[in-house]
């Protein structure tokens, strides 16, 4: 089964690969090529042909690395066209520098060096291998030494009983009876199922070996740490999203039972699920309830107690505890696109949130390579990377980091979005619902002039309204932005001054937990207000081009992993657009 899951995450990357090359010829009209030169214009370089590499008064400089004899790297830059000196910085900092026997100082330091030389150097720090170097600085060129320092080491020597015991040093299990340490106090545990751990702090000595030997104890049989992975969840939730891990801790051998029960009230009652577990031989135990009875029936919302009962392998007295866990069937945990930092699809968001203490983490891309107004062959490629949070009372963080990364690095730019959402309406109806939804979002772009991903430089307001009937969603958002410049086109020079504009939205979508699929689409108005005088597009009520995507998520079986593809085009008419392609990875918890 997991073999067939990976093949399947494997072909949708694969196909958003295929989809990305395939985008190369799709392409009509001069839409890119004006998205190409209005970036260009944005980075003070014309038009994307001049693609020159001479920075003026940039120092020219060589580099090179190396490894000392005791293990430090040294990195070595040596600069011309400067007044001659040596800089030394060492990791750690603090190091005595010492050059030709006679002391400069504490790492890091610059010498000025008056004429040209050979020099010995030397560094020295507490616990740690000193450095030594020969060099010779010219007339004309100056040297800087990134120096990182070797520690000073040891041996230690670790003897246990019994033999099979686990040995952690520093938090960091080894296997070898003989480990080389830096020297200082090191934490070591000695550790077995079934014996009491020892804890020693041990002073490893440079070029000395340390012999620890330890005899473990037997420990006695306890019960401890029972608790739930998640105190509330939906079972409706797909893959391990619709699960609660019943945990807790045990000392030694034993066995015992993990029983559901229902608290009464408005869930069931009495025993719902028992689980056995036989044979403990760790620490850690887990029993995972997927919210169903004994007959595989999903009980009903409300509260549940997960009694664990355990007792010793040797008959000893019976130990019980137990956690409370509470089903909700409105804790609906949903992948959703956040390539344009709105939650939904890539263009237009869905009116949902995350329940209280869940997340997402996602990132995706899409690209193009077309040619610009020279001709010449460009790469562009924009990407998200993005986070959502549930929070209390139907609210949901949002944060992401965005950029257009071109085949000219000097063309890059990037973002930072940050919002909150309010879902302050939902009207569940039979096999459906109704939802609405506020949100505010702040944008802060490094270098803005094109609105690929229809989240532009500025803070918007946005209304999300939708309704779902079984699977099928259809939602619709009105959004104004505000800012002070506005998006490309524009047609003759502006000062800076208070834009606003607006972004209308809309998505039909398949939503089946597991799946996410559909089309979306984002048209940008003109500026509905502007400074008297900067000249923008007031010819036509919404400002070309728009944008518009189809999708496909799909969560991988039995894990909380989403992987999707992308095709999304920027369209100007229909002999004037170009096509990009994609995909992208998620994980929700």
């Amino acid at each position: 089964m997991k073999r067939i899951e990976l093949r399947r995450a494997a072909a949708l990357l694969l196909a958003a690969a295929a989809m990305v090359l395939s985008s190369c010829a799709t392409e009509s009209g001069s839409t890119y090529s004006n998205l190409i030169s209005a970036e260009s214009q944005r980075a003070g370089k014309g038009d994307s042909s001049s693609t020159g590499n001479m920075r003026e008064g940039k120092e020219e400089v060589s580099s090179s690395s190396s490894t000392g004899e005791n293990g430090e790297k040294v990195d070595t830059v040596i600069k011309t066209h400067v007044s001659p000196h040596i800089e030394i910085d060492t990791s750690p900092s603090g190091a005595e520098v010492y050059l030709n026997g006679r002391f400069q100082g504490f790492s890091p330091v610059t010498v000025d060096t008056p004429s040209q030389g050979s020099y010995s150097l030397r560094v020295s720090h507490d616990g740690f291998y000193t450095f030594y170097r020969y060099f010779t600085v010219n007339s004309d060129s100056s040297v800087r030494l990134d120096i990182t320092l070797a520690p000073l080491m040891g041996y230690l020597s670790v003897r246990r009983s019994p033999p099979d015991a686990e040995v952690v040093i520093d938090g960091t299990r080894v296997y070898q009876t003989l480990n080389r340490l830096s020297a200082g106090l090191h934490r070591v545990t000695v550790r077995r199922f079934g014996y009491t751990d020892q804890v020693q702090t041990v002073q490893i000595i440079p070029e000395q070996t340390v012999h620890l030997d330890v005899q473990l104890q037997k420990a006695p049989f306890r019960l401890e740490q029972v608790s739930a992975s998640r105190s509330r969840f939906n079972p409706n939730n797909p893959g391990p999203l619709g699960t609660t891990a019943i945990r807790f801790r045990v000392s030694s051998y034993g066995s015992g039972t993990v029983t559901i029960e229902g608290a009464g009230g408005t869930g069931a009652a009495g025993t719902i699920k028992t689980f056995v577990v036989n044979n403990f031989d760790t620490w850690d135990q887990e029993v995972t309830w997927n919210g169903t009875d004994s007959s595989g029936a999903v009980v009903p919302d409300g509260t549940y107690i997960a009694n664990v009962e355990v007792q010793s392998a040797d008959g000893g007295p019976l130990q019980r505890d137990s956690t409370v866990v509470y089903v909700n069937s409105a804790l609906a945990i949903r992948f959703r696109d956040m390539l344009s930092a709105n939650p939904g699809l890539a263009f237009a968001p869905i009116p949902d949130t995350l329940p209280d203490g869940s997340l997402q983490v996602s990132t995706e891309f899409l690209g193009h390579v077309g040619r610009d107004g020279s001709g010449a062959v460009v790469g562009r490629f924009p990407v998200t990377a993005g986070l959502r949070y549930g929070l209390p009372l139907n609210l949901e963080a949002i944060a992401s980091v965005q950029g257009v990364l071109h085949t000219d690095p000097a063309l890059n730019d990037g973002s930072v979005s940050l919002g909150v959402r309010w879902r302050f309406l939902s009207l569940p109806f039979p096999d459906g619902e109704a939802g609405a939804l506020i949100a505010a979002k702040g944008t802060f772009l490094s270098e803005a002039a094109t609105d690929t991903l229809t989240n532009f430089d500025g803070f918007g307001l946005s209304l999300p309204v939708g309704v779902r009937f079984g699977p099928v969603g259809i939602s619709f958002t009105p959004e104004i932005v505000g800012n002070s410049y506005p998006v490309y086109p524009v047609s003759a020079p502006w000062t800076p001054d208070l834009f606003i504009w607006g972004y209308g939205r809309a998505a039909l979508y398949v939503d089946t937990g597991t799946i996410l699929a559909g089309i979306s689409a984002a048209a940008r108005t003109r500026p509905l207000s502007a400074p008297p005088g900067t000249s923008v597009p007031f010819d036509q009520f919404y400002q070309l081009p728009f944008e518009a995507a189809a999708e496909f998520h799909l969560m991988i079986p039995g894990t909380s992993v989403v992987v999707g593809i992308t095709g999304a085009a920027e369209i100007s008419s229909p002999t004037d657009y170009y096509v990009m392609a994609g995909g992208g990875i998620g994980f929700l918890y």
